[in-house]
Formats: C-alpha cells, structure tokens, sequence
C-alpha cells in the first residue's frame, strides 16, 4: 500500500474562522484512515480547532447514528486539519460534531490574556519586549517574551497591576482576522 502524499490531503472549511463562537456543525467525512481503536479524519467542514502555536486542540465528540465517537486529538497537517477520534469512522460517514465548550472558552480567555500581559509588558519595559512564545492550558498559562535582563519585584508588580487594571475595565474583546 502507498502511503498518502502529505500535499494530497483534502481541506476542511475552516468554521472556527468564519464564527469563533461555532460550537457544533454536521459534516462529511471526505478522507479517513483506521489505527486500529481509532480514526483518523478529515471533514468537509469543522470547527475544532487543532493545536499549534502554543494552543491546545479542541476536545469533544462526533456522533453517528446514536454512537459517540470522543474526539481525541486535533492536529494540522499540511494545511489538512485531521481529528483522532475513538472508534471506525469512514470516508462518507455523515457526522454531527460537538466542542467542548467550556474548554475552548477557558483558552480563549488565556489567549486573550497573553495580549493584555504582553501590552503591559511593553508599555512597562519598552516596546523592544516581543512575545517569545506561549502555552495555553484550561488552568493556567505560560508567556514567554524577550528582554535583556531579569525582571525585578518592581517591575513584576508594575506590570501586574497594569495587567489587572486593564481587565477590570472590562472592554469588550474584538478579534479581527488580518493579513500579516
């Protein structure tokens, strides 16, 4: 058997762009491939979103004709999004999908977090302070940044109450999709 070019993989509509707030949809499976106990699958549409630059996937479920197939793990694959998902899921298959809404709320919150820190932190220290990286989780985050020396209480705290200030004005979020 011929394994699959990454480059052949078929593309899913990306919903979670179109609507962050999406969470369920019915799809197709348009490609998959079994691992024993579990699935492998693409969607003609989703809106679980994988993970990558420091976010976890998406968890939930996709249900078939009563049966509940958990999802697993989400990951992008050459632009392809593909859904590890418990149990034999085929080409063809019509699906309805479910996120865990409360999960990828709590990420969204963290993900919105990472820019209200990393504003203070420039505002504070310098506008030379870039984001190094991050890592998203349903109970805490880690921020990565540059600058060119430890920070001390001082500082710590500056940007802390800068931080909390911020939230506690309570702006209303808005996310816009921009070109680079």
């Amino acid at each position: 058997k011929t394994e699959e070019k990454e480059s052949d993989l078929p593309k899913s509509d990306l919903l979670y762009y179109k609507d962050h707030y999406t969470k369920n949809f019915d799809g197709k499976v348009i490609w998959s491939k079994n691992n024993g106990d579990n699935s492998e699958i693409i969607l003609d549409k989703t809106c679980f979103y994988p993970e990558g630059g420091g976010q976890p996937a998406d968890k939930g479920f996709f249900t078939k004709n009563g049966s509940t197939f958990p999802v697993k793990r989400v990951y992008k694959q050459n632009g392809s999004v593909i859904h590890v998902v418990e149990g034999d899921l085929k080409k063809g298959d019509m699906v309805y999908g479910e996120i865990d809404w409360d999960r990828r709320y709590m990420l969204m919150k963290h993900h919105t977090g990472t820019h209200v820190v990393n504003g203070a932190l420039r505002k504070v220290l310098g506008e030379h302070v870039w984001q190094a990286g991050s890592q998203l989780h349903i109970t805490d985050a880690r921020f990565d940044f540059s600058h060119y020396e430890p920070l001390n209480e001082e500082k710590i705290e500056e940007i802390e109450n800068l931080a909390n200030d911020f939230i506690q004005q309570k702006i209303d979020v808005e996310k816009k999709i921009m070109d680079r």
